[in-house]
């Protein structure tokens, strides 16, 4: 505090630090970091612990119980490590807060003693992300956001487990959770409910399923993500509507599916007809240079080793592949191919 010096402290409005790579940065010390922010600056009206930078640990109050009060804080962004740090956050110590961004390692259904019902009426931006499942949606999140009576931005990100009951006998439902606009470059395990939009932001996606994924589905992704970079699919389940055996008048009447942006590919947990569905160059027409992992055998049958008219075109368009067969790795490129074991 005499370093900085009492006048100096006092004319610090903004304060945003990032680049935090210290592996010893425990959750303690950076908790400890956060209070002597408030300790130091009491005129400060921003504050930025950059969640991308952080250390390993996230913020944390069991560590630490720190009396931390600010009237003057009006936006704060930080990593948290549970949803009762969250809380802590807005119990009244800041309650001139109007804007909150919180990434949260875990939301775990738990009891808390921090109370979830008062008002928080200053707020007027809040963004939630977590890329942990939780099952405490309904118990914890609803009441907290209905507890923002003047919200006007609201940006969420998480996943919902919910219970068997809910859905049949034997499944466990899951279910995504996210604004619109939706800016994370990442979206994963998409899945047939996928809801239209246009997601810009977009680069990296997973698509995972219990239900087969048709020609009609892929078109939409295409659509929706534009900038679409990296694709992964993850299904087992044959095409019910295959092309193939439709008749060619219709298979006429369904555009060819392009991906202006993609650059990989990652089919190593995909049934056959999904390596089809991307090769064969009246299903997809690949517009770059693609990176493709793939099971050796099932190219070899989509391709009938490599010989087969209609995957010509896209099979020029990959020339390096990641081939998995039996626990070997092998290379592949238009030239040859090489197994190393």
């Amino acid at each position: 505090e005499s370093f900085f010096g009492f006048t100096f402290t006092n004319q610090i409005l903004s304060i945003v630090i990032n680049g935090i790579t210290d592996k010893k940065c425990i959750s303690m010390r950076y908790t400890l970091l956060f209070t002597q922010i408030f300790s130091l600056f009491n005129n400060l009206k921003y504050l930025n612990l950059d969640p991308s930078a952080r250390c390993s640990s996230n913020l944390s109050f069991d560590n630490l119980s720190p009396t931390v009060v600010s009237s003057t804080l009006l936006e704060l962004h930080v990593a948290l490590d549970k949803f009762n740090d969250c809380l802590y956050l807005l119990d009244g110590r800041f309650n001139q807060l109007q804007t909150l961004c919180v990434s949260i390692f875990m939301i775990p259904l738990s009891h808390t003693t921090i109370s979830n019902k008062e008002k928080i009426s200053n707020l007027r931006c809040f963004s939630l992300h977590c890329n942990t499942k939780t099952k405490a949606y309904d118990e914890l999140i609803v009441l907290l956001l209905q507890r923002m009576s003047n919200l006007e931005k609201l940006d969420l990100y998480f996943t919902v487990v919910n219970k068997p009951m809910f859905v049949d006998e034997t499944d466990r439902a899951e279910c995504l959770i996210y604004s619109y606009s939706y800016r994370l470059k990442d979206y994963d395990q998409i899945s047939n409910n996928f809801s239209a939009g246009i997601f810009e932001c977009v680069r990296n996606i997973t698509l995972f399923d219990k239900h087969p994924f048709e020609h009609e589905f892929f078109l939409r992704l295409s659509q929706s993500f534009p900038f679409m970079k990296s694709l992964s699919v993850m299904n087992d389940k044959p095409q019910k509507n295959k092309l193939h055996s439709r008749p060619k008048k219709n298979n006429q009447d369904l555009p060819i599916i392009k991906y202006p942006h993609l650059v990989k590919l990652d089919l190593t947990d995909a049934h056959d007809d999904y390596i089809e569905q991307f090769l064969v160059d009246w299903q997809t027409s690949l517009s770059n240079i693609v990176r493709l992992s793939v099971c050796y055998r099932p190219l070899l049958r989509v391709t009938r080793n490599f010989t087969r008219n209609t995957t010509q075109f896209n099979c020029t368009k990959v020339i390096h592949s990641c081939l998995y067969d039996n626990g070997r790795l092998s290379h592949h490129t238009n030239e040859n191919i090489i197994i190393e074991t």
